[in-house]
């Protein structure tokens, strides 16, 4: 089978399990294009903020959908405050309701209150402690419910940033230290339910770490991926 056939066999057995208990209730599925008001047919990411608005990257333009209408926001060459680049590749959410985009290999932030985009990126610095030179590496942010936010920073590691404490947590890898985390280039993280995180490495292995008062502990490592490739 294909990649492209087991990706999307894939995503039916997910859709299975979330609708099964659930067989019961009616679900309504409406197909948008360009023809809607979808800027372009090609979808590369989606993303829907705190307020419900679904957010919609496209290789033209980006897309907020209310449910009912689209609003087309683009790149104006005589507008600095205008999206960076139209062809988009990362939506998500960033710490003060802003939300981060990454399109064109460029990253830019929205803001909600003046719907205006900044390619600024000294307040990631200043606000979460990311360093300078690592701000452009930025590849995405992940939140939790705990008031956490994850910045997964190219080949520098995560930084954390507690919402509460307002302090942020570096979590990159020391070598000879299997204490720390096992390499910097991580491509993602999802928080477990146990307050957990799983850690996913661009070789291959995946990781889960606890984070405590005093910094992490890495409690489990596999290497199965890694065994495989290498």
């Amino acid at each position: 089978m294909s990649m492209a056939g087991r990706v999307m066999l894939l995503a039916c057995v997910v859709w299975v399990g979330v609708l099964r208990p659930s067989m019961g209730q009616q679900y309504r599925f409406s197909h948008l294009d360009a023809s809607d008001g979808l800027s372009h047919n090609s979808v590369t990411a989606i993303l829907k903020d705190r307020t419900g608005f679904l957010w919609i990257g496209t290789q033209s333009g980006l897309n907020r959908y209310d449910g009912y209408t689209f609003k087309v926001f683009r790149n104006d060459p005589a507008d600095s405050t205008s999206l960076v680049h139209e062809g988009i590749t990362n939506l998500f959410e960033a710490p003060n309701r802003k939300m981060g985009i990454i399109s064109g290999g460029a990253i830019c932030f929205y803001d909600p209150v003046s719907e205006r985009f900044s390619s600024n990126l000294s307040f990631l610095t200043t606000d979460y402690g990311i360093e300078p030179d690592d701000r452009t590496s930025l590849t995405t942010i992940v939140n939790d419910d705990r008031g956490n936010y994850w910045f997964v920073v190219g080949q520098h590691g995560l930084v954390v940033y507690d919402t509460s404490s307002k302090q942020s947590l570096h979590l990159t890898h020391t070598p000879n230290d299997s204490t720390t985390i096992c390499s910097n280039s991580v491509t993602s993280v999802v928080p477990h339910p146990d307050g957990s995180y799983w850690i996913a490495h661009s070789n291959g292995i995946v990781e889960k770490v606890r984070l405590s008062n005093t910094g992490y502990q890495v409690v489990y490592r596999n290497y199965t991926v890694y065994n495989r490739y290498n």
